[in-house]
């Protein structure tokens, strides 16, 4: 810009031959700008167009990785939830079970009774025997009981742990996919050339 001014000045002033060259010098600066400017507009939009690829690469593999550890602490979530569930049928069997004894108590106290005032002996013979059965119902419907809690407690802890694992491996999985969402994005970038 300096050289067109000077040369436009070096006319006016008179300065003959050595204004006309410079003046010449300016135009083929001037051409070669013109030339240049394009190639330099089209470079940048190359340039935007890969800052534009790379920064909606960037937002979608953060996405991923964001997905991936929302599933995880889901999946967590519920874990917990599904070991909170097999304590509180422990805890139910418990009570389950020791109803079963207070009921058991209950019947044999009443047994005792009425055999008792009707002057039947109850270290022998059908009192005895009686309550031998009622303990022997009130330890089986208990053993039973126990099983089957247990079985239940089980199903939970064995749910939690397959959540578990779950969860790790959508964290796993939205890094994965963060990773390819990247390596993608290199490979085309450099398809687009320099």
């Amino acid at each position: 810009m300096e050289a067109a001014f000077s040369a436009i000045a070096g006319l006016f002033s008179g300065g003959g031959a050595a204004a006309a060259t410079t003046a010449a010098t300016a135009a083929g600066a001037a051409g070669a700008a013109g030339t240049v400017a394009p190639a330099v507009a089209a470079g940048s939009g190359l340039a935007a167009l890969k800052t534009g690829i790379i920064g909606l690469s960037a937002i979608s593999a953060l996405g991923q990785i964001g997905m991936g550890f929302a599933e995880r602490d889901i999946a967590r979530a519920q874990a917990d939830e599904a070991d909170l569930q097999a304590g509180q049928e422990r805890l139910d069997a418990q009570q389950r079970q020791n109803r079963i004894r207070r009921e058991m108590a209950s019947i044999l106290g009443e047994t005792k009774g009425k055999y008792a005032s009707a002057g039947v002996d109850l270290t022998g013979g059908i009192a005895a025997g009686q309550a031998r059965k009622t303990a022997e119902d009130a330890a089986e419907q208990i053993s039973i009981d126990r099983r089957d809690s247990e079985f239940v407690q089980a199903q939970y802890r064995a749910r939690a742990r397959n959540l578990r694992r779950k969860g790790g491996m959508a964290a796993a999985g939205g890094l994965l996919n963060a990773i390819n969402t990247g390596a993608n994005t290199a490979l085309n970038i450099r398809q687009l050339g320099a």
